[in-house]
């Protein structure tokens, strides 16, 4: 073989070289491509998963700034609503003389009983109330306790038309922890009880200028308040009685009786009334008097205010 056929073969076999060469490098490039391809389709789902989110929040955005809006809208109505309010009572409360007239009622309508006359709140400092010593404390299982009750006017009343404490204290002081009341309210025309469990679940209700004979029982477990429309007592009014439970040889401390309106209510409670002929007596021995009053004469009361007192 001479030169010129070896340079030719040798021509040929790099030629060869160079096209298998060529060809695993297009392989790698074609394989680089689909790589990159596949890289950018993942890219494109992922700015495309991320669109979506951004719509979704966007729209969840939208959701919440009107959901503010409606809320700060009925935000700024209550406020409002409340602002109304809180100037009704601070002007009925700080003003009470502007109340209607027909609150403001002449009081002396009759002698000799226990007149609330116009008998307001104190606003936690004023008391109105007038109180009496008992001759020994009440028995802790069996007593009654009768009285006569009209009222002429209210507003929102809340007024301890009879109270049974173990001191001379207000009926609302912390002092009184163990103590029996009878209200007229709370707020409405009605009688209920009232002792440290609270205020009885269920009320009787009252209406103006009617006389009412007020019956209050204890027995070792509970107080039954009764109101009856005659004064022998046998005709109950609606609702009556009721009943509130409590425990064995409580209130055993019963020291005083009292008259007073709520030293923790505000001016706007109003009432006009008349308590007449306490007595309160052994139930099991209807003769055995525990205490009488009827008001004839004002001795051995004590009067703590100007608007509740006996009348001469």
């Amino acid at each position: 073989m001479n030169t010129s056929e070896v340079i030719a073969i040798i021509a040929v076999a790099v030629s060869l070289v160079s096209i298998v060469l060529l060809f695993v490098d297009n392989q790698n490039f074609q394989s680089e491509i689909m790589r990159l391809n596949n890289n950018i389709t993942g890219q494109s789902q992922t700015i495309n998963d991320l669109g979506n989110k951004l719509d979704l929040n966007n729209q969840t955005l939208t959701q919440l700034q009107e959901n503010n809006a409606i809320l700060i809208g009925q935000t700024n109505s209550l406020n409002n609503r409340i602002t109304s309010l809180e100037q009704r009572v601070d002007s009925i409360e700080g003003h009470p003389n502007q109340l209607p007239t027909t609150y403001n009622i002449p009081c002396h309508n009759s002698t000799g009983v226990v007149e609330f006359c116009n008998s307001i709140g104190g606003g936690g400092e004023i008391e109105n109330r007038i109180y009496k010593k008992l001759s020994s404390a009440l028995p802790s299982d069996y007593w009654t306790a009768e009285f006569e009750y009209k009222f002429t006017s209210s507003s929102i009343p809340n007024h301890f038309i009879l109270a049974l404490t173990p001191t001379s204290d207000d009926p609302t002081s912390p002092a009184q922890s163990k103590e029996i009341l009878i209200l007229h309210g709370k707020e409405l025309d009605q009688l209920e009880i009232v002792t440290d469990h609270g205020y009885s679940d269920t009320a009787i209700p009252i209406s103006v200028n009617t006389k009412y004979y007020v019956k209050l029982e204890r027995t070792p477990t509970q107080l039954i308040l009764s109101v009856f429309s005659d004064p022998a007592r046998k005709m109950p009014i609606q609702n009556s009685p009721i009943i509130s439970n409590i425990s064995e040889n409580e209130y055993s401390n019963l020291n005083f009786v009292q008259h007073a309106d709520s030293k923790l209510a505000g001016p706007a409670r109003i009432l006009t009334a008349e308590v007449d002929n306490t007595v309160i007596y052994n139930s099991r021995n209807s003769s055995q008097i525990l205490f009488k009053d009827d008001y004839s004469n004002p001795s051995g009361w004590t009067q703590i205010g100007t608007s509740v007192f006996i009348t001469k």
